[in-house]
């Protein structure tokens, strides 16, 4: 275990099973590390050995290289002292940038879908936001998963590429912003709350009501970011 009380990154990339087939090895591998860093098997901090991560994924080093490569041309990793590369870290004006951008994005998502979604699309957002609410408060990592899923739910309801295209992007940086704020005391009441809120504006094919509702759910949580920062520089 780490010093924060969770396994290593090696033995994450390790559980997580089997590369995907169908693509280079470089291409799976790279697909492996951008998929663990969005379920935050990775996090900010992280030391990624060349040689570690090839031993974990049962792979040669050559397409870890080239995975590395990519995330570091991405700017998700920085060359760490000595060898290896260190998952990088925002710093407190890129995750004001990030959240903001968010903000608008998954406000459109939510406007979008409300204006163009059938009745599969309103039951799948149904089923995932009756799974979240169900939760209880400390299920943190199943949380953060069940909300994933219900804003990807929003943004195939929503059904604009270059609006999947954008947040698709932006869920690299998201993934830099460290652990789930469902982390927070409360927080996963009040993502109840305003899940429910951007649910029933898109049932009503209320678009800016739902826009706004998915904008607001976004400032909550960056609230919440906050608040665990606050949290964790008084406890250092």
């Amino acid at each position: 275990m780490t010093t924060e009380g969770r396994e290593g990154p090696l033995p994450a990339l390790a559980a997580m099973g089997p590369l995907g087939s169908g693509a280079s090895l470089g291409e799976a591998v790279f697909e492996r590390l951008r998929e663990a860093l969005r379920r935050g098997r990775l996090r900010p901090g992280d030391r990624l050995r060349e040689e570690e991560v090839a031993a974990a994924l049962s792979v040669s080093r050559t397409p870890v290289r080239e995975a590395l490569g990519r995330m570091q041309a991405r700017d998700l990793l920085r060359r760490g002292g000595g060898r290896g590369h260190v998952v990088r870290r925002l710093a407190a004006e890129e995750r004001a940038q990030v959240y903001a951008m968010r903000a608008v994005l998954e406000g459109a998502a939510a406007g979008l879908a409300a204006r163009r979604a059938g009745p599969s699309e309103l039951a799948l957002l149904e089923g995932l936001h009756a799974r979240f609410a169900a939760l209880p408060g400390a299920a943190a990592a199943e949380a953060a998963e069940l909300n994933r899923a219900f804003h990807d739910a929003l943004r195939q309801a929503a059904g604009n590429p270059w609006l999947d295209a954008s947040l698709d992007a932006l869920a690299d940086a998201i993934s830099l912003l460290g652990p789930t704020t469902f982390t927070a005391p409360g927080r996963h009441a009040e993502a109840v709350g305003e899940h429910a809120e951007i649910l029933e504006a898109v049932r009503a094919g209320r678009a800016e009501a739902a826009e706004a509702a998915g904008r607001r759910h976004i400032e909550a949580a960056h609230a919440a970011r906050l608040r665990l920062a606050g949290t964790a520089a008084e406890t250092s």
